[in-house]
């Protein structure tokens, strides 16, 4: 029976998961991170409130959410940083010249190749562009092709369509989002 494996900076994984809980950022510049979601992290990195600090020319190129920017920090430096958020399950997904809208938070974190834009569907936000993000889900997620009912509790994002046309559903009795088809 083998005991539980002990990481340092030396072993733990660049760019990947720890675990289904934790994922490892190797920090080679700026990540824009949510408050409250690192874990820890090792090596030289500093942290930087939006719009109080050096970098307000990097977050004026990719943060644009007014109302979310007291959640966000910039880290910046060289160094590993372990990302969780509660018992979620957090991944790490790359996006490639495109547009995801995911709830606001799921977000854990993102590169600043991406730039973040307020949705115009409350409690979600909408990256764009290319780059890597983080984020958290309570279980697997699940990608499907639209059109397709949610509950919309159980949403995280989708991606490519401006936003999901929400339509009441007498047959379940509750709410529900269809994705766009265009």
């Amino acid at each position: 029976m083998s005991g539980p494996v002990i990481h340092d900076v030396t072993t733990l994984p660049a760019n990947d998961n720890v675990n289904a809980y934790a994922f490892s950022v190797d920090l080679k510049g700026q990540w824009f991170l949510q408050k409250g979601k690192m874990i820890a992290y090792y090596g030289r990195i500093s942290f930087h409130g939006i719009g109080h600090g050096p970098l307000d020319r990097l977050i004026a190129g990719s943060f644009h959410s007014p109302l979310h920017a007291a959640d966000w920090v910039v880290a910046e430096g060289q160094g590993k940083m372990l990302l969780a958020d509660r018992s979620f399950d957090v991944n790490s997904y790359d996006l490639e010249d495109g547009n995801l809208t995911v709830r606001s938070g799921n977000l854990l974190a993102f590169e600043p190749s991406l730039s973040l834009k307020q949705s115009i569907i409350p409690g979600f936000l909408t990256l764009i562009g290319t780059g890597k993000f983080v984020a958290a889900s309570n279980g697997p997620v699940v990608f499907v092709e639209p059109p397709i009912r949610v509950d919309p509790q159980a949403l995280v994002g989708w991606a490519d369509c401006p936003s999901p046309c929400h339509h009441y559903d007498h047959q379940y009795l509750r709410g529900s989002w269809a994705g766009c088809a265009g």
